[in-house]
């Protein structure tokens, strides 16, 4: 069932002021304040769309405090042609935890702009949610650095839950994503990871050795090396 827009509690409000008694004023005052609320509402959609960064930025703020109320404007925003629209919709949905909105920013995670992309995996990282694990996992293997960087603090950020696949993805991702993946274990420190990281100390990439490395010694589990003519 789509959830109501603006219009829709709009339309509503108005219906309720046209059906009530002369004498119920209090359901009137009520209708009234969501109609101003509502309205409101559509101003901030507005500033989103067509002003410059200072008013969309203060709308954004905005609308991520309206909570639910936002969100069929904000889904829609998600798909705007404007790639600065899609990215203050998604900065916007980042301060709405509710599961519709973390659906809407999974889809969008394909997004043709990187910084939109980056932006998404970083509103998904703020909602915590474990159902974006796996997409982000796949945008470890984004082929620009500032979006597989900001997957990988995501997975940080959503904490243990991540660790399954960042361990396998340490052990057969791609290039990059091993790399990725192996530092989101670091601030992690998960004693799972072990045994993946002491393996990919031998990794063809120096990278993924640094950061093994980094995480075994955060573990407290490095290693000491000593020569024989030191004995």
């Amino acid at each position: 069932m789509p959830l109501p827009g603006p219009s829709d509690l709009l339309q509503s409000a108005c219906a309720l002021q046209r059906l009530c008694p002369a004498g119920c004023e209090g359901a009137r005052t009520r209708a009234r304040s969501c109609e101003r609320r509502v309205s409101l509402l559509e101003a901030d959609l507005a500033h989103l769309r067509e002003g410059d960064e200072e008013s969309r930025q203060a709308a954004a703020e905005r609308l991520a405090q309206a909570g639910k109320a936002a969100l069929p404007g904000l889904m829609e925003a998600l798909r705007h042609p404007d790639a600065d629209v899609r990215w203050w919709a998604a900065w916007a949905l980042a301060g709405i935890p509710d599961g519709a909105a973390v659906s809407a920013l999974m889809a969008a995670l394909d997004d043709a702009d990187a910084s939109v992309r980056a932006c998404i995996a970083l509103a998904l990282g703020q909602q915590g949610d474990p159902a974006a694990i796996d997409p982000l996992l796949a945008l470890l293997d984004d082929p620009d650095m500032m979006v597989n960087a900001s997957a990988m603090a995501a997975l940080v950020q959503i904490g243990p839950q991540a660790a399954p696949g960042l361990i396998a993805t340490l052990q057969s991702g791609s290039p990059t994503a091993r790399m990725r993946a192996a530092q989101a274990l670091v601030p992690l420190r998960l004693q799972a990871a072990i045994p993946a990281l002491f393996a990919a100390l031998e990794d063809d990439n120096p990278s993924v050795r640094h950061y093994a490395e980094e995480a075994l010694e955060r573990l407290g589990v490095g290693l000491t090396i000593v020569s024989p003519g030191w004995a």
